[in-house]
This record gives C-alpha cells, structure tokens and sequence, in this order.
C-alpha cells in the first residue's frame, strides 16, 4: 500500500460520511460519541473510510444485525486522536484475540479475513496504532489512534 497523501480532515464529517455509506440494519442502534469541537486529522479520507468501514461491518456482523455500535473519538495529549468503534456482540474468544488483524484470519463463517488485517495496514501507515479489547457476551471494542492536525 503506497504511502497515505495526508491532508487535513474533519473527523467528525469522515466519520458521519461512512456511516452513512455504511450497510447497517435499523435494528442496530448507532450512538456517536464526538466532542462539539472539530476534530482535524491528517490523513487520506479515502484510505481512513475504508479502514473505518470494515471495523463498522465486522462490529454489525458479530451482533447478528442487531445490538449497539458505539463510535467514539477523542483527541489525546499526545498529539494524536483515538477513535473506537464498540459492539454488544458476542465478544472474541481470547485465543482469537491476538490473531484477529493477521491476514487470512476469521472466525465468521463468511469473509476471506482480510478487513481488520488492511485496517490495521492503513492505520499504522498513517503512524497510528491499533488494538483489540473484548469480553466474551459483552462485546468487542476496536480502537485505532491517527495523528492530529489541530494547526
């Protein structure tokens, strides 16, 4: 994957942007978790939106279509900015936790097992980072970091 063409976007709108592209039923409820203020991110919008749409995909997927997805973005000291995308799924098993984002790896009984593994390629190729936290019947929560552009 070629090196991201990073420019100043507003969080906020990428998020809006791909859910709205996003397939998800209306028995899965969206909550939206983003400070008033506008958050800016360096990043290419298109590479981002696909990384994003693939973890909203995989979240909607493991509530069987219905539950809540949670997306939550904050800026950090750090210079960076968090974003999480949480379900009400049924969770990871914790043997399948530290595989989820290699290539070819799935526990769905669909799917080849490339999204999260291309997610976590665009994240850390924009210099953030990414990680997997769950809890078997409660849910999964999916959080990547981008570096902001607050100038």
């Amino acid at each position: 994957m070629e090196k991201p063409k990073a420019e100043q976007i507003n969080l906020a709108g990428l998020i809006s942007e791909t859910l709205a592209g996003a397939k998800i039923p209306e028995t899965v409820e969206v909550i939206q978790k983003i400070p008033e203020t506008e958050i800016f991110v360096a990043v290419e919008a298109e590479q981002i939106r696909m990384a994003l749409k693939n973890f909203i995909q995989n979240a909607v997927q493991a509530m069987n279509d219905s539950g809540v997805l949670t997306i939550t973005a904050q800026p950090l000291e750090s210079g960076m900015t968090e974003i999480a995308v949480a379900d009400t799924g049924s969770g990871i098993a914790p043997e399948y936790l530290e595989k989820v984002f290699e290539p070819l790896f799935s526990t769905k009984t669909h799917g080849i097992g490339f999204g999260l593994s291309i997610a976590r390629m665009i994240v850390e190729n924009h210099g953030g980072m990414i990680r997997a936290e769950s809890e078997s019947g409660q849910g999964s929560v999916f959080t990547f970091s981008l570096p902001s552009d607050n100038s």
